[in-house]
């Protein structure tokens, strides 16, 4: 699991890194907690992997129901900066979705891998 989050890590990172030069830094400064959006990622990743360490049988309800509250919580962030802060919203959804697809493809090669771990 500690590799996992290592390449978690790395791989937001670079996503960060990369956004950040697609977007200017002049608009990153002016978007207000733009640099936050890879923690939240790193987070629901941590927890993800402790879960499923700790996780009895083949996981199905416990995999759909990480799925499920990582998608409310992430529309919920989006909506609290959209209608809270409002500093260049288009541009910090369109990052977070970036994010949040980045994160969706690394999720899926960590759940494989702990399927065939399981079975």
């Amino acid at each position: 699991m500690k590799r996992n989050l290592l390449i978690l890590t790395l791989l937001l990172l670079l996503t960060y890194i990369v956004a950040t030069l697609v977007i200017g830094e002049e608009k990153c400064g002016e978007t207000k907690l733009l640099p936050l959006i890879p923690g939240f990622f790193l987070m629901l990743g941590s927890i993800t992997m402790n879960l499923l360490k700790n996780a009895t049988g083949n996981g199905v309800n416990l995999i759909m129901g990480i799925k499920v509250a990582r998608l409310l919580l992430s529309i919920l962030v989006v909506m609290v900066y959209v209608f809270l802060v409002k500093t260049n919203a288009m541009v910090f959804v369109i990052t977070f979705g970036v994010f949040f697809l980045v994160y969706l493809g690394f999720e899926t090669w960590m759940l494989l891998r702990w399927n065939k771990k399981k079975q």
